[in-house]
Order: structure tokens, then C-alpha cells, then sequence
């Protein structure tokens, strides 16, 4: 209660802020106007001035804001004036003294007889300002390597990191979304433009905290920001067609062709693109020095593939438009493998040797499309349809052996086909009304998903020890499930000035099904053992040798409830004496009532019925630094399958049983980050994260050391928790901003608890391991001037890793890196890069796990015919030092692994850029 009058002391006494914009009647120009507010009989109450910004969807606006207005229900007058204008004027009304700002519609005057003369900024070659709260990026003052994709400049980015999996961060915030001139057109697949669209037809990178839809509804900041990266395009390459195509051959059989075309402008969007090579997906000559030895691809991959994407704006403010994004792709991939797997067990460690080969065939079809529909300062709804396909064709021979330290336990031979296809398919909509200064919202999704699969093996399992008889298995296999999934929620936002409540219900229902089916053909009469993909003529042979132990089928049925409060405070509606400027908490009760009726070898049903309190809290504050807290704590039921009673020994070397004693998950996580961003180029920020799970699920593995048998099952164990810390530091050296120092530390602590032990130390189960790692990254970047690039990289990582745990072999090892990239535009078009990357592993007790390589990509280019036409030459790894070979080591073992790659390449390629701009219509 002292919280709530804290927050309505100044109910009573409202303040009321009046904004709109003034634009020309023909040209929508904005115009800076004087503006007057006037009471129903024309009284003079207040005069301001229309300011020209920048706003996200609808570009430069003339905006006016009438401030700390205390104003009684009824109409109200908006005059515009400017010389060489008529007079304009619009009509307000105050509906609620709750309606604390009032959105004018916009005031469009006529045009008179001249116009404003336009002003032309000569562009910088500075890399960063602040504008604002907003970074603006110049992406003219970055040289980079001919042909480089958006990704390539993102990654040079000041204070940005680019991860492997397209996520970006700047100054230690995730980017929520990645936006083409304002618009989200890539907004559910950002890799697609980090990969394809080309850097040389970026202008500008904006990154900014840009409203959601509420705030759009509302017309006014209801503290739904969300980080934003906005990609503006040059001005030549508005409103017309343009792409480039590129075709390269190289040693060692490689080959690439990629066609790229785009078209933006204020009405429309399209972009489509075209990919065949055979460069094993990421394996291109990286020029940031982000690429390391462990990113080596696994295998070699031909890819082909090929999407069409559209959307359809039908105003300025994005308040209408639809989209579709469609996507078709094709992988071969050869694949063989070599592993030698040590588990570090009490009393001495169980080792696995293996080697496999696989030829894979993928196919996927991906189509996502979305139309929204709706009218300032009224409603908006969004509908959304997606559809997925994969097809999966995998051909695989397998050999293994098991051994401990003396002498050999087990070895296997197998062979295997599998087929699979998968149709997911999601419908969902969410709405959003206003009714005077509230907001009612409701939400409906539906999710469906199919997979059909099926699946050939022959297994062939020797043990060395005498007793144990061969176990050769000739399976057949089917698998087939569906999912559904369907939610419904309803909210009304109930607003006060500088603070919300919203009550809220949600209903999900979900329902699975599963039926997995085991032959055994070994067992037919007649039947061929050593044939992997024949069945019998008839289905009634096949019931016969139906695997009943390793076969089931089940039906899950789950209710969800979820009733909410939540509180909400906003100190841009309304000031509040805890200089809080956004946050919430949320107090919500969910009902869960979980069904599964499973078969296998007789009736095993288990349900599962609680109620779980989950709330959250999020604040947010600072001027000159900005700081955000955040806590939450969640629940669940564990999968029921796990909790069946059940033994699976499909594979003899894994036996899998479930656990019905299986405990509630509960998750506690807190953070804080504080970030600054000033000016000069200079940004810093700082987080610290918490991570506790409750009856976290371990899958407990007693080893047989006689025979190499594993046997697993699920349980439920305390102790694990996590904390882990982050400081990113930005800033130039010298006022020209030549020089640029980019500084990434952090520390993780880990507290695990391992189950993993012999069956002759049962006992002693249980252990505890302690992880430590910390790491630190530093780039130093020279720019003497517009056409040479200088980047000194490097970076280390040290990992502790201790345990009591008998027979445990404590680590104290680390990775290192240093490097240096380089960007050279020489005469006569011609341009030079190289990046030279040392990588070294130290302090591990095995001696193949301290290597040492040496990475140099470089490239060499020349433009003609003005840029239109480019020929490259590009090497990787030419000092061929990287090895197809990989070490990783935890805290339950040690893993060296060998893929058949072929990472060396010098590769020739053309590439022609386009630009086709609209014809322009002759006057009469």
C-alpha cells in the first residue's frame, strides 16, 4: 500500500502532455511550424515549436509536445503557423483525466510558394557517434575484403560481437531484432542478411532502443523498448533492383556460385538469393579473426540453396503490411569420424575407441509469413503463419571398441539406415485494442507437428570375456509422433499515470503422441541376418518379431493455467519517487495437470498435478549510467516419460531405465547490468549473472568395468548453480580516433554435481566438481587513414577444473591467441588482406591436447568497369597448419576427435554487382 501511494501521491494534481506533427499537405515534408494549444473558445493556453526528428517506420517528422499541461475533461484547438503557409488547425478531446498524454492528429498545411532550400552533411570518416541515446555507425570509415557480407562489418563493429549462431551483441546487450531501413523484414531469420546482403550497400548502422507496439498504439513510450540493430541502405540503392552474382572455382575441387538480388523502398521489399558450394557451410577465409581451429566444419558438405522473400507496406507507420519469406535448401553431406572417448572413472577410466561413416541427404522447406493490420491510437492484430518440412536420408557404417586400462572389454560392428520426415506447421494471432488510455490484448497460437521415420540396423556386439556371448541384432525400426500445442491468453492494462496493473489468463493445452516400434528380423525364419534393409512379405511375420520390451507407444495429455497480476511502472507516463524509469513485477499462479497413459510390456500411466508461484521482477534506471535488475524464478513438472518404469536395452552397451521418483524442477536466476555509452566513441558496461536449479535432472551411469556395459537413469539432484561475470570496454586513444583499444573480460564458476561411478563404488556416487574459466579478449585497431587497416588481436582463456572424486586428475590448462588483420586499397583498384592468427592449447597433462596453429587467410582483388565487375583470388589456412583433429576436456572426461575435412583452399572467383533504378516518367 505505501508503494501504490508512493507511486498516486500526485493523482489528484495530473499533468497532461499534448504532442503531434505538422507536415506539408503535399509532400507529407515536415514543417517546423509554431504551434498553439487553445481551449474551445481560442484562448492562447501554451506555444511551442515543431522540432524535426528522426523516427523509427516513418523517418524525419516535424514533432511538437506540449509538456505539464493541466487540463480539465473537453475539446481543445491545435493551430499551426509558418511563413508561406495557410494556417492549419486540428481538434482534441480529453476523454479521462487518466489519458494523461493526448495524440493529435497530424496538422498538414498547405503549401505556398517556395519551398525550404535542402541542406547536404558532408559524411565523416569517424567510426561511432552518439546521437542521443542512439549509436550510429558509419559503415564508409571500414575497409573490407571485396565480396564481404553484412556479417564481416557487423563483427568490426566498435563494442559488438557477432556470434557463430548470428546473435549480436552491443555493449553487452543482446540485439533483439535486425531491421532493413526500420523495417523487421528479416526479423525471423537475421542470419539470412548477415550472410547475403552485401557491405558495400550499407550507409549507416544504427542501433537503438525502438518501441514495441503498445507504444506505437498508444503514441507514447509505455516501456516495451526492445535493442534494435537498423541497417540503413545508401541512397542509391533505394527504390531500385540491385545484387550482384559470383562464381568461384579453387583447388581441391572446390566450386561456389551465389546470386543475390534486393529491392526497398517505402512501399515494398524483396529479396532473393542463391548459394551452390561445396565449401563445408562456415569454412570461408574469415578476415576478423574470429575463426578457430574448433570451428573446423565436421565433414564434407555440398549445399544448395534458394530463397524468395516479399513484404508489402501499405502506410509509413507500419501499421499495415504483410510479409512471406520462403526457403529451400539441399545438403550432401560426407561425413566420417574418429573418436577416442576416455571417462574418467574411480580406481581407473573407461576407453572408447570408434570410427564411423555417414552419407547424409537433407532437405528443407521453410516459408514464414505474417500480415499486419491495424490504425494508430486504435487497435492493431498480427497474424502469423508458418510452415517447415525436413526430409533426412542417412547411410552410416560404425566400428567400436571398449577397453580399460589393461586389457580390451568390447567390440562392435554396425550398420544402419534411417529415413525421416518431419511437417511442423504454427498458426498464431495477437491483438491488441485501445479504449481510451487502456489496453485490452488477446493471444491464440496453434502448433502442429508430424514425424515419420524409419529406421534399418545390423548390430554385431563381441565381449572378450568369455562368459558373455556374442549379441548380433538384425532391427527394424519405425517412429511416428504428433504434437499439438494450442494457447489462449487475455490481459487489460489498466493505466495510471507512471504506473499499470494488468491482470491476465492463459490456457495452453498440449497433447502427444508416440508410437515406436522394435523388430527384430535376426529372429525371422528363412530371413537373410546379413540383410539390413529387407522385410518380410507379410505383415503378420513382422508382428512376430515385434521387440516387446524396446517397443511403446503413448498418449500425454497437459493442461496449463496461468492466472497473473502484474504491477508496472513507467516513469515516462508519470514520475515516481523511487527514480525508476521502467520496471514490473509479476506474480503468477500456473495450474498444471499433466496425463500420460504409456505401454510397454503392460500399462505404466503416470500423472503429475501442482501449482507453481513463478514470479519475475525487472528494473530499470540511470541516466549517465544505465543499470537493469532482473530475477525470476520458474518450475516444472519433469518430462513423464522419464518418470515411466521402464528398461531399455535396444542398445546392450546403454541401458536406459526411467525414474518415477523424480523430483519438481525449480530454476532461480538474478542479474544486474550497467552499461554506459558516451560520446568519443566511448562505451563500457558490466553484468553479473546468477544461476540456481533445485532437483536439477542428472543422469546417473554406473560403468560394468568387466564388460564396458553402461547403465543410466535419470535422477534428481541439488548442488548445481552457476555464477558468472562480464566487463566490455570501448574507447579510442587519441582525439583523430586513429586508434581504438575493444576489451572483452570475463570469469564463470561452476559447481556441478556428477553421478557417474563403477558399480564396485556405488557407494561413493555422488561427487562434486568445481569449474572455473576466465577469459579476456582485447582488439587494438589502427586507422592512419581512409585505405589501410590495422587489428591486433588477442585473447586467452584458463580453465580449473578440480574434484575429490577418487581416481580425478585436476586441470589446469588454457587457450591463447594472438593475431594480426590488416585491410590495404592500393592503386589501380587493387586491394589487400590478410589476417595471421596464432592458436595455442597449454597446461593439459596430455601431450596431444598442447598444439599449436597457425591460421593465414588472405585475399587479393581487382575492380573494374567503376566496381561493376571484381576479381578475387582467396587462400585459407595457406600455411596448411590446421589439423583435422580436435581435443575437449571436462569434468567427466576427455574427448580427441578426427572428421574427414579438408580445410586448406585457394579459390578464383568473379563477381558482378548490379543496379537497375526505375525509369523515371517523362513530364507532359
Amino acid at each position: 500500500m505505501t508503494l501504490l501511494y508512493c507511486l498516486s501521491a500526485n493523482a489528484a494534481e495530473i499533468n497532461h502532455n499534448v504532442q503531434g506533427r505538422v507536415a506539408d499537405k503535399i509532400t507529407g515534408d515536415p514543417i517546423p511550424a509554431k504551434v498553439f494549444l487553445m481551449d474551445a473558445d481560442s484562448t492562447i493556453l501554451a506555444t511551442t515549436k515543431a522540432t524535426i526528428e528522426n523516427v523509427p517506420y516513418q523517418g524525419q517528422i516535424a514533432l511538437y509536445v506540449f509538456n505539464g499541461k493541466r487540463l480539465q475533461k473537453g475539446k481543445y484547438i491545435i493551430k499551426a503557423s509558418m511563413l508561406g503557409y495557410k494556417d492549419a488547425y486540428e481538434n482534441i478531446t480529453l476523454q479521462s483525466q487518466r489519458q494523461t498524454t493526448l495524440i493529435a492528429n497530424p496538422i498538414l498545411m498547405e503549401h505556398d510558394v517556395h519551398e525550404l532550400q535542402g541542406v547536404t552533411v558532408k559524411a565523416t570518416k569517424i567510426k561511432m557517434v552518439m546521437h542521443g541515446d542512439t549509436i550510429v555507425y558509419n559503415a564508409d570509415a571500414f575497409n573490407l575484403a571485396e565480396g564481404s557480407m553484412l556479417d564481416a562489418l557487423v563483427a568490426r563493429l566498435p563494442g559488438a560481437q557477432l556470434t557463430r549462431e548470428g546473435q549480436i551483441f552491443v555493449n553487452g546487450r543482446l540485439v533483439k531484432s535486425l531491421l532493413v531501413n526500420g523495417r523487421d523484414f528479416f526479423s525471423g531469420n537475421p542470419k539470412m542478411a548477415l550472410e547475403n546482403l552485401p557491405s558495400y550497400t550499407v550507409s549507416k548502422i544504427k542501433v537503438y532502443d525502438r518501441e514495441s507496439q503498445n507504444s506505437r498504439l498508444m503514441q507514447r513510450d509505455m516501456g516495451d523498448k526492445s535493442l534494435v540493430m537498423d541497417v540503413k541502405l545508401k541512397k542509391e540503392y533505394l527504390a531500385t533492383l540491385f545484387g550482384n552474382v559470383e562464381a568461384g572455382a579453387g583447388s581441391d575441387g572446390r566450386f561456389a556460385l551465389k546470386g543475390f538480388g534486393m529491392k526497398s523502398s517505402r512501399k515494398e521489399m524483396f529479396f532473393a538469393f542463391t548459394n551452390i558450394n561445396n565449401l563445408s557451410d562456415n569454412q570461408k577465409a574469415d578476415m576478423t579473426g574470429r575463426w578457430t581451429p574448433q570451428d573446423a566444419p565436421n565433414g564434407l558438405l555440398t549445399n544448395r540453396s534458394a530463397n524468395v522473400s516479399y513484404a508489402r507496406f501499405f502506410d509509413s507507420s507500419m501499421d499495415k503490411w504483410l510479409s512471406t519469406q520462403n526457403t529451400i535448401s539441399h545438403d550432401d553431406i560426407d561425413l566420417q569420424t574418429r573418436k577416442n572417448i576416455e571417462t574418467f572413472l574411480p580406481g581407473g577410466n573407461l576407453v572408447r575407441l570408434s570410427q564411423s561413416q555417414a552419407d547424409t541427404k537433407t532437405t528443407v522447406f521453410d516459408s514464414q509469413n505474417a500480415l499486419h493490420y491495424g490504425e494508430s491510437g486504435k487497435y492493431s492484430t498480427m497474424t502469423s503463419l508458418n510452415f517447415h518440412y525436413k526430409r533426412n536420408r542417412k547411410y552410416a557404417d560404425a566400428d567400436a571398441a571398449s577397453s580399460d586400462s589393461t586389457s580390451l572389454l568390447n567390440e562392435l560392428v554396425e550398420r544402419s539406415m534411417d529415413k525421416s520426415e518431419n511437417y511442423h506447421l504454427t498458426l498464431s494471432n495477437s491483438s491488441t485494442l485501445k479504449h481510451i488510455i487502456d489496453l485490452l490484448h488477446s493471444d491464440f497460437s496453434m502448433e502442429y507437428d508430424k514425424l515419420h521415420g524409419n529406421s534399418f540396423s545390423l548390430y554385431d556386439l563381441r565381449y572378450a570375456e568369455a562368459s558373455q556371448a556374442r549379441d548380433f541384432r538384425n532391427k527394424y525400426q519405425i517412429k511416428d509422433s504428433r504434437h499439438w500445442d494450442v494457447k489462449e491468453g487475455i490481459a487489460y492494462d489498466w493505466n495510471w499515470p507512471g504506473w499499470s496493473l494488468r491482470p491476465q489468463y492463459q490456457y495452453e493445452y498440449k497433447y502427444n503422441k508416440t508410437n515406436n516400434a522394435l523388430y527384430r528380423l535376426d529372429k525371422l525364419e528363412g530371413h537373410d541376418s546379413t540383410r539390413y534393409d529387407l522385410l518380410p512379405s507379410s505383415r503378420a511375420a513382422l508382428l512376430k518379431v515385434l521387440d516387446h520390451n524396446n517397443s511403446y507407444y503413448y498418449t500425454e495429455y497437459q493442461n496449463h493455467h496461468r492466472l497473473m497480476l502484474e504491477w508496472e511502472i513507467n516513469a515516462a507516463t508519470g514520475r515516481n519517487k523511487m527514480n525508476i524509469e521502467y520496471g514490473y513485477i509479476r506474480l503468477p499462479l500456473r495450474f498444471v495437470s499433466k496425463n500420460l497413459y504409456y505401454t510397454r510390456v503392460g500399462r505404466h500411466d503416470v500423472s503429475a498435478h501442482e501449482v507453481f508461484f513463478e514470479p519475475e521482477a525487472f528494473f530499470s534506471g540511470g541516466r549517465s549510467v544505465r543499470w537493469e535488475l532482473n530475477a525470476v524464478i520458474k518450475s516444472e513438472i519433469p518430462d513423464l516419460v522419464k518418470k515411466v518404469d521402464y528398461r531399455d536395452d535396444s542398445d546392450p552397451l546403454f541401458l536406459i531405465s526411467g525414474n518415477p521418483n523424480l523430483k519438481n524442477i525449480h530454476r532461480y536466476q538474478a542479474s544486474l547490468l550497467l552499461r554506459h555509452e558516451g560520446n568519443g566513441q566511448r562505451m563500457w558496461n558490466a553484468s553479473v549473472k546468477y544461476d540456481k536449479t533445485d532437483n536439477d535432472i542428472a543422469y546417473a551411469t554406473l560403468y560394468d568395468m568387466r564388460t564396458g556395459i553402461s547403465t543410466i537413469m535419470p535422477v534428481s539432484v541439488n548442488g548445481n548453480w552457476r555464477v558468472e561475470g562480464q566487463t566490455g570496454l570501448t574507447l579510442p586513444l587519441d582525439s583523430a580516433r586513429r586508434w581504438t583499444i575493444d576489451n572483452q573480460l570475463s570469469a564463470r564458476y561452476d559447481h556441478n554435481v556428477d553421478m557417474t561411478t563403477t558399480e564396485e563404488n556405488v557407494a561413493s556416487m555422488r561427487s562434486i566438481v568445481n569449474n572455473w574459466q576466465m577469459g579476456d579478449e582485447v582488439k587494438l585497431s589502427f586507422r592512419p587513414n581512409d585505405r589501410i587497416d590495422f587489428a591486433l588481436l588477442a585473447g586467452g582463456t584458463y580453465y580449473y577444473i578440480h574434484s575429490r572424486r577418487s581416481g580425478f586428475t585436476n586441470v589446469h590448462a588454457g587457450d591463447y591467441k594472438v593475431g594480426l588483420t590488416t585491410e590495404f586499397q592500393l592503386p589501380w583498384d587493387i586491394a589487400l588482406g590478410s589476417d595471421m592468427t596464432l592458436y595455442a592449447r597449454r597446461g593439459y597433462y596430455e601431450s596431444m591436447m598442447n598444439t599449436t596453429d597457425w591460421v593465414w587467410n588472405a585475399h587479393l582483388s581487382r575492380s573494374f568497369l567503376k566496381g561493376a565487375l571484381v576479381a578475387k583470388l582467396t587462400g585459407f589456412d595457406l600455411l596448411h597448419q590446421l589439423t583435422n583433429t580436435r581435443y575437449e576436456m571436462n569434468d567427466q572426461g576427455r574427448t580427441e576427435l578426427w572428421y574427414n575435412s579438408l580445410p586448406r583452399y585457394v579459390m578464383l572467383s568473379l563477381s558482378w554487382r548490379f543496379n537497375v533504378s526505375p525509369k523515371r516518367k517523362l513530364m507532359p
